[in-house]
């Protein structure tokens, strides 16, 4: 059991790292993109036809990225008055519970994506031509994939 704690631990720093070099590439991308639409639509008095569909995208890509990267430091928003007035026993219960629930929903979010990503894969995009499953699906299936590993890191680690 301790050689499967001690891999998921390392493996969840590594996709920590990447997502987090992920995320940052993308906001810097992101902040290039709109900036540089505010440019030419300001002072050059044009625009840019493809700038709203990248930001798009970076923003759907960021916002998945980001998500899973947040699951790793239990980070996310949550109301937890109830949580921290019961006794720590059935804390515990229901955070085993929280994180079971939390993994069936991404499994399932993992199947649904791969669907997704499968019927969109030639259906082009707009005025950037790439398929739709690189804009929408790809961000859903990453998430879904690299959050069960913090959610099981979690598990092992009994984090509450």
């Amino acid at each position: 059991m301790s050689y499967v704690k001690n891999a998921i631990n390392h493996l969840s720093t590594i996709i920590e790292k990447l997502l987090l070099l992920l995320s940052i590439t993308v906001l810097i991308l992101l902040i290039t993109s709109v900036s540089l639409q505010v440019f030419v639509r300001y002072i050059l008095q044009d625009s840019l036809p493809w700038v709203q569909e990248v930001s798009s995208g970076l923003l759907i890509w960021l916002t998945f990225i980001g998500s899973a990267y947040l699951v790793r430091g239990n980070l996310h928003l949550s109301v937890d008055m109830f949580i921290k007035k019961i006794p720590q026993r059935i804390n515990q219960v229901i955070t085993r519970i929280i994180y079971l629930l939390n993994l069936v929903f991404v499994i399932v979010l993992a199947v649904v994506s791969f669907q997704l990503f499968n019927t969109q894969v030639n259906a082009p995009l707009g005025v950037l031509g790439i398929p739709r499953a690189y804009y929408f699906a790809l961000p859903i299936l990453l998430f879904s994939i690299t959050t069960p590993i913090y959610l099981l890191e979690s598990m092992l680690n009994k984090k509450s």
